[in-house]
């Protein structure tokens, strides 16, 4: 019964009343989901914002930790927009939600956050002023380092002259010790040398003393004084002679001239003691003197030394005290302070004589308050600042804990949502289910016998058996419309057969077509064959040099525009060869008129190069001749300037000679000088003794040995005073002597003088004659390397045509072979090609 109601109404009918019910189990499903998703997507909206506001939250708490760690104007600017964004942000989100759930905790976390950004600027206000404070510490630190800048260059100043003069005092030690060890040394020889009787026991005790002396003699002359270098020069020359005297063997020793130099090495020895002592005197008088300042001095340098630590100790104080602000670092900055305020107050009462110093503490003073009020300044600010971050902070947490109560809130109601949902979505689940399988058993009842039906007459006719009967026609479903469908393909099929006999009648048609189109293929090769033929016998006849001949036949129509092309080719190629025939017969003519033009050429450029080999082997003899008189010249000319130099060097000799007299009498003069005083100190020295002699009578016994050693000394200055005159004496005779000298030596300079004058006319003649004799050789050479040069032109030229005459005799003979070669065209005359074949084809 369900089969026949079914089989009247449309297979789309039949399912849509079958499955609507399970069509609408399944909206039932999916509007419970979607009503499910709507609850999960609130409530996961409202815990996304909550998310969303807590990090934020969290980047705020983070964004004022740095701010806070590394104040910046930038930190702040961050910070505060995080703070004001994150309250924005959750304002929109309190509005946005206020409509649907109960924002209460929302409310008060936004109330409760709006002095957060209040504390941002409160933090911010404070760092500003920490930073005036640092900037006005950092002017103060410069102004002390100004101060300390004076301090020190004054102590610099006082430390360097204390410096100096103790370096000059004890440089005048030092020379004293030097001056007295050269005469110490000078002495103890002496003693020595008097108990050496034989020459090799003075030989081997000047090898002794020799280095001793040798140091002493490097150390004196630095020693002394510039008037006393007289006295260095003496010594260093009696340790010269002794020097010498210890390297010779003891049979050639000069023992008068050794004595004599230990003798003068001796005396100069008793000056420089009295020397040595005297500047030892002087030298540790003014080094007690200047003990005072070298002191005070040193005092100054510990007191500078003292106040750049302290310096140092404020500056490192401030460094830490900005980093961690607190009271024992504030302590320790203004006890570093005091001390450098000591340490000023000690200086200016070392040094209480310089007005410098003294006002050091006075400017000094309003510095150093100003420090010690910034890092109290410091410290507090430091304290506020803390203090408004910690409440900041804690605003920040009372408002995360109020989110998190709210999200814990939301997220319980979305598990009530949850279970509520699943309820519903399970029943809807299985009344689907229930309708499904009804549906489906329905369908199967009504649609699958007469499917199997056709189906089975749908295999027979496609076997081929066309007399198959087909039932379902009268059904008004889909499966009658195939039934019916299926009848139309039979008839279809039936047609089909009739339609393949009539197809190959029309098979037999188009075969007797195709024989026909070929027969036209073949006529039309024929003709292709034929043009081909033509143009080949064409072409042989061109490969053979004939170009006296054309292709007049006509092709077929597509094919004579390949005629017409190969005739204009081949005219145009005779007309090239007929020019080049003409133009190589010039060539010809031409070649043979130059070749005997380069012969002429040939010849005189021989003959030419002739005469100039000739003239420059005469102007190379000329050029030799004149060179050896140039060389003679030139060795007469450096015979007379060595005559010359031997002339000016003796006159130089001369006038060295009278130079070294002029200092001899000078010398005189001053020794003459020095033996006065001599005789003033032995006149000085004698009353002295005599005056001594009249105080030790007077002493009575006690002054008997005084009185014995004045009459020693005064028997001594007497000795002095006869030898000093003796001196004195001789030096005059020695004064005349060198006086006659430098006469003679004078009056033998001048002659001299006029033999080098005389020279020197001679010199500027020969020199006159070789500068003559170098300029004409070189005005030859120059004509030599002229024609010389002509010569090798001249040579070239000569290999220049015979090559030309070379080339042109090639010319012509490359001319000729062209000629030769154009020769085997035929250009006169016209003959047709016959094409025979294309002929017997047309």
């Amino acid at each position: 019964m369900v089969n026949g109601l079914m089989s009247r109404v449309r297979i789309q009918t039949k399912v849509l009343v079958l499955l609507a019910p399970f069509v609408i189990s399944l909206c039932a499903v999916g509007l419970t989901g979607y009503y499910a998703a709507s609850l999960l997507e609130g409530r996961m909206e409202i815990s996304n914002h909550v998310l969303q506001s807590l990090n934020g939250f969290k980047h705020v708490s983070s964004s004022m930790t740095g701010f806070l760690m590394k104040p910046s104007q930038e930190a702040r600017d961050t910070a505060l927009a995080e703070a004001r964004e994150q309250l924005a942000n959750l304002k929109q989100t309190i509005e946005s939600l206020r409509p649907t759930t109960d924002v209460g905790l929302l409310d008060r976390a936004l109330d409760q956050s709006q002095i957060i950004p209040q504390k941002i600027e409160a933090i911010w206000q404070i760092e500003t002023g920490q930073q005036k404070i640092l900037s006005d510490v950092d002017a103060a630190s410069a102004a002390l380092l100004d101060l300390q800048g004076q301090v020190g260059k004054r102590s610099f100043m006082l430390m360097a002259s204390a410096k100096k003069t103790e370096n000059a005092n004890k440089g005048g030690l030092n020379n004293s010790v030097s001056v007295s060890a050269a005469a110490s040394v000078a002495t103890k020889l002496r003693n020595e040398y008097t108990n050496a009787t034989t020459p090799a026991d003075k030989v081997s005790l000047l090898a002794k003393y020799a280095p001793d002396l040798q140091k002493a003699k490097e150390q004196l002359s630095p020693a002394v004084a510039t008037d006393k270098q007289a006295l260095a020069e003496q010594y260093a020359a009696a340790v010269d002679a002794i020097a010498n005297a210890s390297k010779v063997s003891p049979d050639t020793l000069d023992v008068p001239a050794t004595d004599a130099a230990v003798a003068n090495l001796a005396a100069t020895g008793d000056s420089l003691k009295t020397i040595g002592d005297d500047l030892m005197r002087t030298s540790v008088l003014a080094l007690a003197a200047s003990d005072k300042d070298i002191s005070q001095a040193t005092n100054v340098g510990n007191e500078l030394r003292a106040i750049v630590n302290s310096n140092n100790e404020i500056r490192v104080g401030f460094a830490e005290l900005a980093g961690n602000p607190d009271d024992a670092r504030v302590k320790k900055v203004q006890q570093s302070i005091y001390m450098y305020q000591t340490e000023l107050g000690r200086l200016a009462s070392v040094v209480n004589d310089d007005p410098v110093f003294a006002e050091i503490p006075k400017k000094a003073q309003p510095v150093l308050d100003l420090l010690a009020a910034n890092a109290a300044a410091l410290s507090e600010g430091a304290a506020r600042k803390l203090a408004e971050f910690d409440s900041a902070a804690a605003q920040i947490d009372n408002t995360w804990n109020l989110l998190a109560q709210f999200a814990e809130t939301q997220r319980q109601n979305a598990g009530q949502d949850r279970q509520q949902a699943n309820r519903i979505s399970g029943g809807a689940i299985v009344f689907g289910i229930l309708i499904a399988m009804t549906a489906g058993a329905a369908l199967v009842i009504t649609l699958k016998g007469p499917i199997t039906q056709i189906t089975a007459a749908m295999r027979k006719i496609a076997e081929g058996r066309l007399d198959t009967t087909i039932t379902g026609e009268a059904r008004g479903d889909e499966i009658g419309e195939m039934a019916r469908a299926l009848s139309v393909f039979k008839q279809n099929a039936l047609s089909n057969v009739e339609m393949e006999q009539q197809a190959e009648i029309a098979r037999n048609d188009a075969e007797s077509e195709r024989a026909r189109n070929e027969l036209e293929r073949r006529s039309a090769k024929v003709q292709v064959d034929a043009a081909i033929e033509a143009l080949a016998e064409g072409l042989t006849r061109l490969s053979r040099g004939e170009l006296n001949f054309s292709i007049d036949t006509p092709f077929a129509s597509e094919l004579d525009r390949i005629r017409t092309d190969f005739n204009m080719s081949v005219a145009d190629l005779k007309e090239t060869l007929c020019d080049i025939r003409e133009t190589s017969s010039l060539i010809s003519d031409n070649g043979r008129q130059m070749a005997e033009a380069v012969d002429d050429l040939a010849s005189r450029t021989e003959k030419q190069a002739a005469a100039l080999e000739e003239t420059a082997a005469a102007v190379e003899e000329i050029s030799s001749a004149v060179n050896t008189s140039s060389g003679r010249a030139a060795a007469a000319l450096a015979l007379v300037q060595r005559a010359k130099q031997g002339a000016d060097a003796s006159a130089s000799v001369v006038q060295n000679a009278v130079s070294a007299m002029g200092r001899i009498e000078d010398a005189s003069g001053r020794i003459v000088q020095i033996v006065s005083a001599i005789d003033a100190i032995a006149f000085q020295t004698n009353l002295l003794a005599l005056n001594a002699g009249v105080e030790a009578a007077r002493a009575g016994e006690a002054g008997k040995g005084f009185a014995v050693v004045a009459q020693e000394v005064r028997e001594l200055a007497q000795r002095s005073a006869r030898a000093a005159k003796e001196i004195g004496e001789l030096i005059n005779n020695s004064v005349r002597e060198v006086a006659s000298g430098s006469e003679f030596v004078g009056r033998t300079g001048d002659a001299l003088m006029e033999i080098s004058s005389e020279i020197v006319h001679i010199v500027g003649h020969i020199e006159l004659i070789a500068s003559s004799s170098r300029d004409q050789a070189t005005t030859l050479h120059s004509i030599n390397a002229s024609v010389n040069d002509i010569d090798r032109m001249t040579q070239q030229n000569a290999a220049m045509v015979e090559e030309t005459n070379a080339a042109t005799r090639q010319l012509s003979s490359e001319a000729l072979a062209l000629t030769d070669m154009i020769a085997r065209f035929r250009l006169e005359g016209h003959e047709s090609a016959a094409s025979r074949g294309y002929q017997t084809a047309a």
